[in-house]
């Protein structure tokens, strides 16, 4: 069990690898390509700032190296939180985000707990997030409850969604009420968390076979919740 202390100086890390992801997405000529992504899917820069959006660049330690330069243990940030790897003896550590765009997770007291990392061509695997640690258990976190939850009161209503693009497409349509699971298995946890700020869910995924079935059984999670 992690002291409070501890969990402050984890979630540090994880908010100043956020801030520093942000700034290259918005400023760095080298992210230029993930900004142009973003556009073609019709997302500006006010979509970025309001979700801290970020780009992961095309190097084999950038945040390695700037934690360091801002005087983080290193251990922390690889041990506890997997935002970087051990690297080869001799070599330093490494990022575990390379090359995507990177999407922040946060808890409900709005700090950034995880991250999710999405490739911007067609290469595998097309998502990765951070590993579970002491701040982040996927059970216990939906991608957007912490933007969403002053909506989803003031209306009773949430939806809830596959992916991070399926939620930013309803923000831009003007939909503040929307969370994502992220491609986990939604929980009775989840459950738990929309019940605080809703009463009604509507659950909107993919209309293919693999879609419908998911549906039921997230059905069958909720209803006895009363939701």
């Amino acid at each position: 069990e992690k002291s409070r202390d501890e969990l402050s100086r984890l979630a540090r890390i994880n908010e100043v690898a956020c801030t520093f992801y942000h700034n290259i997405l918005l400023n760095d000529p080298g992210a230029a390509s993930a900004r142009q992504y973003l556009r073609e899917r019709g997302y500006d820069g006010e979509t970025a700032r309001r979700y801290r959006l970020g780009y992961a660049p095309d190097s084999w330690d950038a945040l390695a190296r700037h934690l360091d330069e801002k005087g983080f243990d290193s251990r922390w940030a690889k041990e506890e939180l997997g935002l970087t790897r051990e690297g080869k003896p001799g070599r330093g550590d490494y990022d575990l985000f390379r090359k995507r765009l990177l999407f922040p997770i946060l808890d409900l007291r709005e700090r950034v707990v995880a991250f999710g990392g999405r490739v911007l061509d067609d290469s595998l695997p097309k998502y990765i997030n951070s590993p579970e640690s002491a701040l982040y258990r996927k059970s216990g976190v939906l991608y957007g409850l912490a933007q969403a939850r002053e909506s989803m009161r003031q209306t009773g209503v949430v939806v809830v969604v596959e992916g991070y693009f399926d939620l930013l497409a309803l923000d831009r349509a003007g939909y503040r009420n929307v969370v994502a699971t992220c491609g986990t298995a939604l929980t009775e946890e989840h459950g738990r968390l929309l019940k605080r700020y809703a009463e009604k869910v509507i659950l909107l995924f993919d209309q293919d076979k693999a879609g419908r079935a998911p549906t039921y059984r997230r059905m069958a999670i909720l209803l006895p919740q009363g939701l």
